[in-house]
């Protein structure tokens, strides 16, 4: 496993406006091989000076459409990403943050990530 490490620039990759195609796995964790496809769209802007960045998203779920927002942190200090999700299932409710960086992470999902 290669490692690198992280930045405020991890996911720059991600800024601009985004047509999605996506994939939802019937039943998770259950040896499901059964998936629904659909489109969404999605935009993501930098905040904080570069600090963090932000993302909205039309998931366009068959019988459950509904738009989430990812806020994700850098800390500099901890040479980590804190991410949180919200949605308009839910509205109100954030949910516990992810904290993670990409120096543990497999060579194979830095390269899903960045390709």
């Amino acid at each position: 496993m290669a490692t690198t490490s992280g930045s405020a620039a991890d996911f720059d990759f991600l800024m601009g406006t985004w047509n999605c195609h996506h994939r939802y796995l019937v039943q998770r964790l259950a040896d499901c091989h059964d998936w629904i496809e659909f489109d969404g769209g999605f935009a993501a802007r930098k905040i904080l000076g570069g600090f963090g960045n932000i993302d909205e998203g039309e998931i366009n779920l068959p019988g459950d459409a509904y738009t989430g927002v990812s806020l994700r942190t850098w800390d500099p200090d901890k040479s980590r990403w804190s991410i949180y999700w919200l949605d308009s299932r839910r509205p109100g409710y954030l949910f516990p943050p992810v904290h993670r960086n990409f120096a543990k992470m497999p060579e194979w999902h830095r390269n899903v990530l960045t390709a």
